[in-house]
Formats: structure tokens, sequence, C-alpha cells
């Protein structure tokens, strides 16, 4: 990669699967989730790298914790970004390292090494707060949708256990499951809130639980016989689908059946071995699905899961703003150049121009103006 091109610390992909955002040694960056993976959004902190950077749907609010390079920054501590007034709006710290944080419009979820924590956006309340098993268990997950109340996943007191909570009035959606005997890498609710999916320590298996009325073992899926460590998990639309990424650098697709459980254990329907390196997964409106990796590479992958096969694979780094490469392989007509030279000069132009310093939040707390 260019000397001159950031370096990424994190990815995540929005609720929505509209953006992702990378979290970056001198700030952070949002893209498009269209063919062209334009960026939309980039905000400079100087020196300030930020291990953690999520965005909460189609909004100018931002989650964003630091690395550590910046002691206004460390890592213990995670700050509500406001983009639209150039400032954070909320700050909240920790006793411990903070390993994630999921956010939707009316909760703030924070797990620690030790705790897991959720606060009520509007009140920064803590409505919920418990201890976890000092491991690497950092599966989580927020599910907020129109249809019901939000339902929380989250590591258990114990080592294997995740529990799934949604607070009603009674607080009468309050389960816990243990899917695994050792402890749970990846956890993910579908869109419609039937099923939640969690990966197993080793990477090979993963468990389907249907909610409703109450948590159910649903079915089992096989990613492969080598260990692994998962990286992320995510359903389509209509929770046919589920996809899996890993540090084997291959992604599994797999068909969910609606027609009550299945006992048998499922491989993957399509495999495709892309990158070693960490990663994110989503699938857009559309159902194709989109593969998101540290070091600045993005897929575009269009599916047809009658035949089983990739129909298409777009290859994109959205750092330079350039197309790398579509495999001739798996080509069945010659698609369109997606990007000529006038759209790459108009992106790049795009990014400079997006471009900004803010300096102003660090200006203020050095006693600077």
């Amino acid at each position: 990669m260019n000397k001159s091109l950031p370096t990424s610390l994190s990815v995540s992909i929005s609720v929505d699967s509209r953006f992702f955002i990378c979290g970056l040694s001198s700030g952070f960056r949002v893209f498009n989730c269209n063919k062209h993976f334009s960026p939309v959004l980039t905000r400079h902190f100087g020196t300030t790298g930020l291990k953690i950077a999520e965005m909460l749907e189609m909004s100018n609010i931002f989650a964003i914790v630091g690395n550590g390079t910046n002691k206004l920054f460390p890592t213990s501590k995670v700050f509500i970004w406001d983009d639209l007034n150039f400032k954070p709006i909320l700050e909240i710290e920790f006793p411990f390292e903070i390993l994630g944080v999921k956010m939707s419009s009316e909760y703030l979820m924070v797990l620690t090494q030790e705790t897991i924590s959720i606060f009520q956006f509007s009140t920064a309340k803590i409505i919920q707060q418990s201890s976890k098993p000092n491991t690497n268990n950092v599966a989580f997950d927020i599910l907020s949708n129109q249809k019901s109340l939000p339902l929380f996943a989250f590591p258990g007191s114990s080592v294997g256990e995740v529990r799934l909570i949604r607070f009603t009035k009674n607080r009468d959606y309050d389960f816990t499951i243990n899917p695994f005997p050792g402890d749970v890498k990846c956890v993910k609710f579908s869109y419609d809130g039937k099923y939640v999916a969690l990966s197993s320590e080793d990477g090979i298996l993963i468990h389907i639980y249907s909610l409703e009325p109450k948590p159910k073992f649903y079915c089992e899926f096989k990613r492969g016989r080598k260990k692994t460590q998962m990286h992320s998990l995510a359903f389509n639309s209509n929770s046919k689908l589920l996809a899996a990424t890993c540090s084997s650098g291959t992604v599994h697709v797999f068909k969910i059946k609606s027609s009550g459980r299945e006992k048998k254990r499922k491989k993957s329907v399509i495999k495709q071995t892309l990158k070693p390196l960490k990663s994110v997964c989503s699938f857009n409106r559309n159902s194709e699905l989109l593969v998101v990796y540290l070091d600045g590479t993005v897929y575009r992958i269009v599916l047809d899961t009658v035949k089983e096969q990739v129909i298409f694979k777009q290859e994109y780094n959205y750092f330079s703003g350039t197309k790398v490469s579509i495999p001739k392989k798996i080509q069945q007509s010659k698609p369109k150049k997606l990007i000529n030279e006038l759209e790459e000069t108009r992106m790049n132009q795009e990014f400079e121009d997006n471009s900004q310093t803010i300096d102003m939040f660090i200006d203020q707390r050095d006693g600077k103006k």
C-alpha cells in the first residue's frame, strides 16, 4: 500500500449496511457501501489513533475510543462524538480497557475487560451493569428495530455463557444460554429479530437460536475442520442467509431453512478465499455480500444461492480509491467499467475536500483558545 495512505486500526459497518467506518491512526473516515465505496466524511484528530469507531445508523453521532497514543483519548474512555457540532457530547470513563461499543438510538452498550454496561442514551444513566469473566469473550450485540423492544446479547457471568435481555416492563425476557463449552467469539442478531447466531472459540461451529417466545437451539453450521478465529457474522435482510469471515481468510455463506428446526450439522453452500486479515461483513439490501478488511480492501460479492455460486466479485481499495481486480474465472459476462479515469479523479478530489482537521476539542482540553 502507498506510504501516504493512512493506517486503519478498526473497521465496522453501520446497522443498515449503508456505510462502513474506519478508525485510523489519526482519526476516522466514513465510506459509502455503494459500488464505488466513495468517502463521505473524514475527521482528523492529529496523532490520536482510534481503536474503535462506531456510527449510529444514518446520523451525525459516532462512538470513538482512542488507542492510547494520546492521553486525552485513553483506551478506557468512550466519547460520543457529535459531528454536526464537531465536539463530543458525552464522555464515559471506565477502570478497565474498553473492548467494544455498540449503539442504538436509545441505548449505548460498552464492553470492557471485566464488565458490561448498558446506558440510556438520553440521560447517560446506567440501566444494566454486570461483571464478565476476564477472558477474550467480546461477543455482544444490540438489536433495535421498530417492530419490537431492543434486544441485547452479551457475555454471562461464567465462561461460555451468553445473556439475552429485552427491557420489558416486567423484565420477563432475561435468559442465559450456553451454546459452547468455551468462549463465544461472535454473536449477531438477525434484522427481523427471529434468530441469533453465535460462533465457537475455535471458529469451527456456528449455532443458531430462535428467539421467540424464548431462546431455543435451531440449527448448527460447520465452518471447517481447522481452528481459526471468527471475525464477524451477518444475516441478510430476510434471515435466509448467514455469512461468516475468519482469520484463515475464508468467507462462508450458509443457508437457513425456515421450515422448522434442523438436526443435521450443515456446511456452507458458498466458500470464498480472500485475505487472512481482520475483517467485517454485511449484506446490503440486495443481499450482496460486503467484506471490509483493515488493509483498505473491500469486496462486493454477488451470490446465486440457488446454483450456490458467486456470480460477480469486485475488489476495491477504499483508501486509494481504485478498483483492484475482478477475477476472470467468475465473470459470466463482460462487466461494465465501474470506474473510469474521470470518476477516479472526482472521487480523489471529493476525498481531499472532505478531509478536515478538527483541533477544537483537543485545544479546549489543553486550555487553548
